[in-house]
């Protein structure tokens, strides 16, 4: 499409989802009265925050598919976008989130 640029070369698409590509901030800016934000660490657990609650959900997250993440203790899928690897959705509801520029979450303490 003209004019549009994903951030990600054809090449890196064809590739399977690494921990890098996961690990971060991401936010959810299509339904914004949610005020979603999910937080993915090195550690393998992500946090989620909705409605100005923080931590409302959270478990552990693990890589199961090319373009697949589990969020354990939830049963969730995500996956990625085979376009662009700086956007997800959470496949039951249908959330769309994109991961926020420069972001690295750090091990959980």
């Amino acid at each position: 499409m003209p004019g549009r640029t994903s951030g990600v070369s054809a090449t890196a698409i064809d590739r399977p989802i690494t921990e890098e590509d996961v690990i971060g901030v991401w936010s959810n800016h299509r339904d914004t009265e949610l005020h979603q934000q999910i937080r993915f660490t090195s550690d393998h657990e992500w946090h989620e925050d909705q409605h100005g609650t923080r931590n409302l959900y959270h478990g552990t997250w693990e890589i199961t598919g090319k373009r697949t993440v589990m969020l354990h203790d939830w049963e969730e899928e995500i996956r990625f976008s085979p376009d662009n690897y700086n956007e997800f959705t959470v496949v039951s509801f249908d959330h769309v989130l994109t991961k926020d520029r420069n972001t690295a979450a750090a091990p959980s303490q």
